[in-house]
């Protein structure tokens, strides 16, 4: 059986200032999102609900961008600075470093709840973020 990584080497800072950081955190634990996995936005056909990764509710939390169905990928993210080139990766000098959004995206599809997911974002991400601007 594959070993599940718990921890990962975090960079010095994150591209996201710790206002951005808290909305995503209060978003993870409002209730307001299912949960997917494996997708950013996942949504059954004929139905107007959506589930989320933890990475998806994040461009939803800070309300940037906007999401794109197409039938080939399914549900895609635009950033407002252009789609990334991989389906489904955020742009990472936006929001989060890769390897940040691997880990956070393997907790997330390994079984993690969004409220488990909110307390280690605030925990090892916050202190990591940049001070809101005055």
């Amino acid at each position: 059986m594959k070993k599940i990584r718990t921890t990962i080497e975090l960079p010095k800072t994150i591209p996201m200032t710790k206002s951005q950081v808290r909305t995503w955190v209060t978003e993870l634990r409002s209730g307001h999102y299912l949960q997917a996995k494996n997708r950013l936005c996942e949504q059954a056909e004929g139905d107007d609900t959506c589930s989320f990764c933890c990475l998806g509710v994040l461009p939803q939390a800070l309300e940037v961008g906007e999401w794109v169905y197409t039938k080939k990928r399914g549900w895609r993210y635009s950033h407002p600075e252009g789609l990334r080139k991989h389906v489904g990766v955020l742009p990472a000098r936006t929001f989060l470093p890769m390897r940040v959004q691997d880990f956070l995206a393997r907790r997330n599809d390994n079984g993690r709840t969004f409220r488990e997911i909110a307390e280690w974002i605030e925990r090892e991400l916050l202190p990591l973020a940049k001070e809101d601007p005055q």
